[in-house]
């Protein structure tokens, strides 16, 4: 089980599907919100591939407007439901990380900041979500991409890296 690290909902419980999931740890959470800093306070955020949510419900704890979560796995979507039930502008994309974008464009929405953290093992995700999200980034958004190992696309200019043990994040600040 995990814990909400910092703001309102400090100390808040967050379940995790065992076996199902790898969520973000502590360290790697407290650094990405280090990262974005105050900046964060009533902007949007979208954590794809959300699993737990647990880096979703740490942005609206930290004064994100609303967080959207897309996730498939039906395990995970429980536990996610769970985990943000109680919380104000939390929304729930359950499918594929495609049809979601594909729903959050569709309406018009931009995020200020996306989170790209799919399953590890499946590394052609990583550059389609990149290029679906860079067209539904407001001005001056970011996207911040998780991995472990190497860098998951091929052409990584203009992100900052930044090493967390065997975590990596990756921001990129868009003009």
């Amino acid at each position: 089980m995990l814990r909400v690290i910092g703001g309102q909902y400090r100390g808040r419980k967050i379940e995790v599907a065992e076996g199902t999931t790898a969520p973000t740890k502590n360290r790697v959470r407290e650094a990405l919100f280090d990262i974005l800093g105050p900046g964060l306070r009533g902007k949007t955020f979208l954590d794809l591939f959300a699993g737990s949510g647990a880096v979703g419900i740490e942005a609206l704890s930290r004064g994100a407007k609303a967080s959207f979560f897309a996730e498939i796995d039906k395990k995970a979507l429980d536990l996610l439901r769970k985990n943000v039930k109680g919380l104000q502008n939390a929304v729930i994309f359950a499918g594929d990380y495609l049809a979601a974008l594909s729903s959050f464009k569709a309406k018009g929405i931009l995020f200020d900041y996306v989170f790209i953290d799919p399953p590890y093992a499946r590394l052609e995700f990583y550059g389609k979500a990149e290029k679906e999200v860079s067209s539904m980034l407001a001005p001056g958004g970011a996207i911040i991409i998780e991995f472990e190992g190497e860098p998951p696309l091929e052409d990584m200019g203009g992100y900052r890296i930044y090493r967390y043990g065997r975590s990596t994040l990756a921001v990129h600040f868009w003009k």
